[in-house]
Parts: C-alpha cells; structure tokens; sequence
C-alpha cells in the first residue's frame, strides 16, 4: 500500500502542478507574454541604438582619423618649408660672413698699404728735414763765413 500512495500522491501532486500552472496562465499569462513581447522590443530598440552608436563612433572615428592625417601632413609641409627657409637663411649668413670676410680681407690689406705709405712719407718727411737741417746749417756757416769776410773788408780799408 505504501507504494500505491506514493504514486496517488504525486499524481496528485502534478494534478495540482497542471491546474496551478493553468490558473497562472489563467492569470498572468497574457501580462507575462505582453511582457516578454515588450522585452523582446526592448531588446530590438537598443540593438538599434546600439548599432547607431557603433555607426556614428565609427564615423566620428573615421573623420577624426581624417583631420589626424591632414594635420600630420600639414605639420610635415610646415616642417619641410621650415627646412627650407632656414637652409636659404643658412646660405644668405654664409653669403654674407664669407663677403664680410672679403672685405676686412680688403680693409686690412689697405690699411697695411697706408700703414706702409704713412712709414714712407715720415721716412721721407725725416729725410727732407734732416736736409733742410742740413742745408740751414750750411747757410748759416755760409753767413757766418760771409760775415767774418765782411768784417775783414771792414777793417781792411782802414788798416
């Protein structure tokens, strides 16, 4: 007997389940289907917005990537003019230094050249004055000789 209530009592017991289940889908089986419904539009209406999002990312991305590019090869080209101006300016300071250079080159040999003149004329200046010296010396012994001669003619006619 032991048995048969056993088996009685679980066949009760899932006679009880089956009714149980259908007064809950007696009760809330349309609220939980019209649930799931809205889960499953829920579901649909974020894998959209999800699918936009990663849409628009993907755009936002791809345009950043583009202003990226554009700028990298704009600071190239500025960096390549740069080069450039500062290889002319380069050229136009060596230009200018080895110019500069050409005439302290000219100014040092004219100086040296007027250094040298300047020697020869107070060579020249010494000489002609040593001259003159000389040559006053010699009028003033030929005066004084021309004196004392006429001083001895002075007293020759009354001796």
């Amino acid at each position: 007997m032991s048995d048969k209530s056993g088996v009685s009592r679980a066949s009760a017991e899932s006679t009880e389940q089956q009714s149980m289940a259908q007064i809950r889908e007696i009760l809330f089986g349309e609220q939980v289907r019209h649930t799931e419904q809205q889960f499953a539009r829920l579901d649909a209406r974020l894998e959209e917005q999800q699918n936009a999002l990663r849409a628009m990312l993907d755009e936002q991305i791809g345009r950043l990537g583009n202003e990226l590019t554009q700028l990298r090869n704009g600071l190239d080209a500025q960096d390549r003019r740069q080069d450039l101006a500062l290889q002319e300016l380069n050229g136009s300071l060596s230009d200018l230094l080895r110019r500069l250079d050409e005439r302290l080159t000219l100014l040092d040999s004219d100086h040296q050249d007027t250094v040298q003149r300047q020697q020869r004329a107070e060579a020249e200046q010494a000489a002609e004055l040593q001259r003159v010296a000389q040559q006053s010396a010699e009028r003033a012994q030929l005066a004084e000789l021309l004196e004392q001669m006429a001083a001895r003619l002075r007293q020759s006619p009354d001796q």
